[in-house]
Parts: C-alpha cells; sequence; structure tokens
C-alpha cells in the first residue's frame, strides 16, 4: 500500500532516494513514513480521491445520511438514507456493503476527531445484528493544543514537531516528568497517565494540561523543521523561541467497533467493515503511526473481498421500504444524527 500511494504521487519524504522512515513512540525502529510531518493525512486522502475520479465504473453519492442498513434474510442487501437537504428518503439496493465510517471520538468534549466520527457506523452495524468488540478501549492523545488559543490549525499538531525536535514536557515546576530528557519516547497511554497525575498532583499548568516547550530550539532550527508554519504559529500570537504552551489529553483513537474475520467480514451476511469502524486489532491501545496503515491495509482487503462476492451474487431484489421512523417525508436530519449517536 506505502508503495502503490507512492505511485500515485502522494509524495512521501525522500532522503538519499528512499522514503525516509521515523520512529514513533512505542516502536522498536524506524518504521514510519510520512509526507511532511503535519500534512500527511490530507495528502493521503487527497490522492485516494484523485485515484477515485481516474477510475471508471465508480459513482459517488453525497448528501446522504444512512439510518439503517436494509436486510432481507438476516443478510445485508443496501442501506435506507436520508437526503440531508431535502429529508428525502432513498434506498440504495446493494449486493455487498463496507461500513467505513470512522470511530466515535467526536462524542468526547476535548477530541481531534472530523465531525462526522460520532459511532454512526457502529449503531448501524449493531441494528443489523452485527457484534461490537473493545468498545471501552480509547485512546487520547496525550499533547492535544489547549491553550494560547489556536485558530486554523490542527490540535494535535505537536505530534510532528515533537517527531522532528523532541521538545519537553514539563510540570508547574518547570520539571520534566517523563524522563525523555528531550526525546519523543514515551507511548501515548503512558504519555497521557502521567500528565494527568500531574495535574491530580497540583502541578497542573493554568488550563488543566502541561507545558511543552521549545524554547531551546533556536529560530532557525525550527525554521528549518517546519518554515512557513512558524509563520502561521506567530500569527496566532505563538513564538515557540520564547514560550512554552499548554497541552493536554484529547480523545483521538478508538480501539473498539465492529468484530470481523480475517476477511473483514462481520456476522452480518455481505455486510463488511474497515478502518477504525472495525476493533479488536489493537487490543487496549493503538500504536502510534498504525492508524493510516490499518485503514489502507483493512480497506484494501475489505474492497477485494466485497468486489468477490459482489461478482458472483445477484443484485438483491426491490429493497424493503425503510422502517417507519426513515419512511417519514419530514424526517430531520439532524434528529437522526443525534439518534445514531
Amino acid at each position: 500500500c506505502i508503495r502503490e500511494l507512492d505511485a500515485w504521487g502522494v509524495g512521501r519524504a525522500r532522503k538519499n532516494g528512499h522514503i525516509s522512515q521515523v520512529q514513533a513512540p512505542g516502536h522498536d525502529r524506524p518504521r514510519c513514513v510520512y509526507v511532511d510531518f503535519v500534512n500527511t493525512g490530507p495528502a493521503v486522502s487527497k490522492t485516494l480521491r484523485a485515484q477515485l475520479q481516474r477510475t471508471s465504473g465508480v459513482r459517488r453519492t453525497g448528501d446522504l445520511l444512512v439510518t439503517e442498513l436494509a436486510l432481507a434474510d438476516g443478510a445485508c442487501v443496501g442501506a435506507h438514507a436520508v437526503h440531508i437537504a431535502t429529508g428525502r428518503t432513498i434506498t440504495i439496493a446493494s449486493k455487498a456493503t463496507i461500513i467505513a465510517t470512522g470511530g466515535l471520538t467526536r462524542l468526547y468534549a476535548r477530541n481531534s476527531a472530523s465531525l462526522n466520527m460520532g459511532g454512526d457506523g457502529y449503531a448501524l452495524a449493531l441494528g443489523a445484528g452485527a457484534e461490537l468488540i473493545d468498545m471501552e478501549f480509547v485512546q487520547y492523545f496525550p499533547i492535544g493544543h489547549l491553550a494560547p488559543r489556536l485558530v486554523g490549525m490542527d490540535p494535535i499538531m505537536w505530534d510532528p514537531f515533537r517527531y522532528k525536535l523532541g521538545g519537553k514536557l514539563v510540570n508547574a515546576e518547570q520539571r520534566e516528568f517523563l524522563g525523555e530528557e528531550g526525546r519523543y519516547a514515551t507511548a501515548r497511554d503512558h504519555a497521557t497517565r502521567a500528565i494527568l497525575e500531574e495535574v491530580a498532583q497540583g502541578r497542573g499548568s493554568p488550563h488543566g494540561g502541561v507545558w511543552l516547550s521549545f524554547e531551546h530550539c533556536g529560530e532557525t532550527e525550527l525554521r528549518a523543521a517546519f518554515g512557513p508554519i512558524i509563520d502561521r504559529l506567530k500569527a496566532n500570537g505563538i513564538d515557540l523561541t520564547r514560550q512554552a504552551i499548554e497541552v493536554a489529553p484529547m480523545a483521538h483513537y478508538h480501539m473498539g467497533g465492529i468484530r470481523v474475520d480475517a476477511d473483514m467480514r462481520t456476522a452480518v451476511p455481505h455486510l463488511f467493515a474497515a478502518g477504525e469502524a472495525v476493533g479488536g486489532a489493537n487490543g487496549a491501545n493503538r500504536l502510534s503511526g498504525n492508524a493510516i496503515t490499518e485503514a489502507l491495509v483493512f480497506g484494501r482487503r475489505a474492497g477485494e473481498r466485497a468486489a468477490a462476492l459482489a461478482a458472483r451474487t445477484p443484485m438483491p431484489p426491490a429493497v424493503g421500504a425503510a422502517p417507519a421512523r426513515a419512511a417519514k417525508r419530514d424526517i430531520n436530519p439532524a434528529a437522526e444524527i443525534v439518534r445514531l449517536q
């Protein structure tokens, strides 16, 4: 998947003609690849969308909110949806269906998730008869931005800063408490626990976190590593050469999700799942750097298995009407989103 995306033009960072690799916390060797540290996720998404546009035979449909999976004789045969702009109900028939809706961390007050990460896919799968697993395991990103106010920038942006520059996590006494000595080596669950312990003991920052400092780095070093991002920070009133910033844990990733087998099949025939919608792959905590890899590998396998099933399956007959709740013409899409969550 890494080399395939590279061939599609994702733009991996390179050194001496080879794809660059960094060692993430919890790993025993450099194995994480990236684009330019702060834009890896957007670059991967953009590349996949571009490849999709170049692929004939794929129909894209937007502005739909799926409210129920359609079932016939216990198998998934499509989905019932609502057109968000009009409230009109729509039924989609399918030979195979894949849930790839991500996790649920948007439900938490402090989170790094996009607006759609409200657990809708879990609700759809559970309602259709699929099993969920490890739903109690939520990963917190330990150094989510807390203060000063940051506008128009990713709250987890300090992760790449720590990859490149180390940085020092210090408490209110200006003492490093992780024993990292300026390196980035502590796994996320351990760092989260340590930060919360500092706050509980009264050694936290004014807004309830701890301090992350790059004051030991000069302007030249900062600009060499992150260039124009330094200017964007200064536009937000943040000068890393003169001040530390406050960080605190925020909900970032959900290890739980839909139980699948090695072919990404759920307990419901003709229903598959992929990416963060899948549970059980990481145990109680996910290693940093594994999420995109997981999405790509699970996505490829689910797509291949679903396509193979669809190739030998006739299109289901007319899918039954949506449940009474979804059949109303005056359905409120916002209320349906809340119901699913």
